[in-house]
């Protein structure tokens, strides 16, 4: 049917196919060194001993849908360019890296990660996020950060923040914008704007999996400077490493 003529002949037309794609285990991009020809992962092996590890993964954003080749909880490397001091470090040798498709590629600046339940790195301490409500006096102004459901999940959840100003008034002409991350490498922020409702700042964040999340509340309000706060949360999941995968 084409009753007012919109669709007219030799025009384009782009189409969106959706599929559920299940449960994966997901690394960010920044852990995958593609030749073209291999898609490589170096597994921590210990002893400063580093492997190289040919996996099958997808590319969806800025991270890798594993297919094959890696197990939730393999210690990995979670940047593509790092500092390996000599190949002799490698369990692999020059000739098997040629092999791979990755002679001459030039590796610096280690850090090293192992992939967990949090999509973070463990064996360095961290504190544990705070449960429920939080509040940060960031100038003039008193910032009040909770999150539906409480505490939040993997998954869609809506972040709500509370704004005062030094007497106590709620501020209602703000511009809010929530920015969300995984302090881990590779893993770019997403920014969402926030709607004024019910006194409160409200906007949707999608936390691809359970773990620590950084949350920053960036507020401008009329006549004044941006003013930026950041806060810490734990969302909780159900499977390590793994995420419940929207459709494409």
């Amino acid at each position: 049917p084409n009753p007012e003529l919109k669709l007219k002949p030799e025009m384009f037309a782009e189409v969106t196919l959706t599929a559920p794609l299940g449960k994966a285990l997901l690394i960010p991009e920044s852990a995958v060194l593609d030749s073209g020809l291999r898609k490589i992962a170096f597994i921590d092996k210990g002893m400063d001993m580093y492997e190289p590890k040919e996996i099958k993964a997808r590319r969806i954003d800025n991270q890798y849908v594993v297919q094959e080749g890696l197990l939730a909880g393999d210690k990995i490397v979670t940047s593509a360019t790092f500092l390996i001091d000599s190949e002799s470090k490698l369990m692999a040798s020059s000739n098997m890296m040629g092999a791979l498709g990755m002679a001459g590629i030039k590796m610096e600046q280690a850090q090293m990660g192992e992939m967990d339940m949090d999509g973070m790195k463990r064996g360095g301490k961290r504190e544990e996020a705070p449960k429920g409500p939080q509040t940060k006096k960031t100038g003039d102004l008193t910032l009040t950060l909770s999150t539906e459901p409480t505490p939040p999940r993997d998954g869609e959840n809506l972040l709500r923040l509370k704004i005062t100003d030094a007497s106590g008034k709620p501020v209602e002409n703000a511009k809010v914008i929530f920015s969300y991350t995984m302090p881990m490498p590779g893993m770019k922020a997403v920014k969402v704007p926030a709607s004024f409702k019910n006194g409160k700042y409200e906007g949707k964040a999608k936390f691809g999996m359970a773990g620590t999340w950084e949350v920053t509340a960036i507020v401008t309000t009329p006549g004044k400077p941006e003013v930026q706060e950041k806060f810490t949360i734990e969302a909780g999941g159900d499977m390590e490493g793994m995420e419940e995968m929207p459709g494409m």
